[in-house]
């Protein structure tokens, strides 16, 4: 039950970033041309019509990242451990204002933030290197 809570706090985070992502790549669109997109030093190599991402821009997402698993590993715990749903749900807010807190925190909206997770699915280059810039974060 409380796992299921937990899910659907998941869903909705997700749902909270695709649509702030939706505008943010609208946005995008009308600044640039298709096709028209310039490569800059330091960027991740995109597919064809992919947005591109400085180094720093994903170091702050890097580090949003870990935060967001330390927060969903401290309240995991605590909404499992609750038998009052009411409650479950209070920790899944607190769980999910911190969450967006430390995307922004680190530098970014929630957005670009989504906007950077739904690129990796895309680009398997920029995937390996969030990847290892995690792993090496991590040691």
């Amino acid at each position: 039950m409380m796992s299921h809570l937990w899910t659907k706090l998941a869903i909705g985070i997700v749902a909270l970033t695709l649509a702030g992502a939706a505008s943010a790549m609208e946005r995008q669109q009308q600044q640039q041309e298709p096709g028209m997109q310039q490569q800059e030093p330091g960027m991740a190599q995109p597919a064809p019509d992919q947005p591109t991402f400085s180094d720093q821009q994903i170091q702050r997402f890097v580090d949003a990242y870990l935060d967001i698993i330390q927060i969903q590993e401290q309240y995991t715990g605590q909404v499992q451990a609750t038998d009052s749903a009411e409650e479950a749900r209070e920790l899944q807010e607190q769980a999910n204002n911190e969450m967006i807190g430390a995307i922004e925190e680190n530098g970014l909206s929630v957005p670009e933030y989504s906007e950077m997770a739904n690129a990796m699915d895309m680009n398997p280059e920029l995937r390996d290197q969030v990847a290892a810039m995690i792993h090496e974060q991590r040691q």
